[in-house]
C-alpha cells in the first residue's frame, strides 16, 4: 500500500478511517483517559458532539473492557453505526492498560494513541485541567487526525523503560 500522507508518524489507518466518504454522524469516536484502577470514557460522533451527558467510569479489568464493549454495541444499535466506523483512542498508554487495550483490539476495534501534547493543544479550556477536559482534547485530536498507531511493546522495551525510571530515582536520591 502506498502512503497517502507526507507525515510519517500519522496513522494510515486513521487517515483511511476518515477518508471513506462516510457521513460524520455515522462515525463513533471514543476517547479514553487512562488511570491505574479505572478509566474515563466518553462517546463522540464524527461531528464532534458528545452522545452522553457525562463520561463513563470503566474499570481497568477484562470485565471493564467487556462492559465497554457492551456499551459500544448498545450505542451502535441506537444510532445505526457499523462496527467498522468506530475509533477508540487515548493518550500514550502506560503499561498497566495494555491488557485492556489488547482485549479491545482482539474484538476488532481500532485503537490509536494520541500524544499528550497534541491532546492538550486541542482542549477547549487551556486554564484548567480535569478528566472531562482531557477527554475533550483527546476527542478533538482524533477528529483532527492527530492519532498514531499503537506500537507493539516487547519485553526489551519494558525492561529499558523500567531501567530508566530506576536510574532517575537513584539520581534523585
Amino acid at each position: 500500500m502506498v502512503k497517502q500522507s507526507v507525515y510519517p508518524t500519522r496513522s494510515q489507518e486513521v487517515i483511511n478511517f476518515f477518508s471513506k466518504g462516510i457521513l460524520p454522524e455515522k462515525l463513533l469516536i471514543i476517547p479514553i483517559d487512562f488511570a491505574k484502577s479505572d478509566h474515563l470514557v466518553h462517546f463522540c460522533r464524527g461531528t464532534g458532539e458528545f452522545i452522553l451527558n457525562q463520561p463513563l467510569t470503566i474499570y481497568n479489568t477484562l470485565e471493564g473492557a467487556d462492559y465497554l464493549e457492551k456499551r459500544i454495541n448498545g450505542i451502535c444499535r441506537k444510532y445505526h453505526i457499523s462496527k467498522n466506523h468506530i475509533l477508540i483512542g487515548g493518550e500514550d498508554p502506560p503499561s498497566y492498560v495494555l491488557n485492556f487495550i489488547h482485549r479491545l483490539k482482539n474484538h476488532d476495534f481500532k485503537f490509536v494513541r494520541i500524544n499528550a501534547h497534541e491532546a492538550k493543544k486541542f482542549r477547549t479550556n487551556t486554564r484548567a485541567s480535569s478528566d472531562s477536559i482531557d477527554l475533550n482534547g483527546i476527542a478533538q485530536a482524533m477528529l483532527n487526525r492527530r492519532a498514531r498507531d499503537i506500537a507493539e511493546f516487547d519485553e526489551i522495551y519494558a525492561a529499558l523503560k523500567s531501567a530508566s525510571r530506576n536510574r532517575r530515582k537513584l539520581v534523585k536520591q
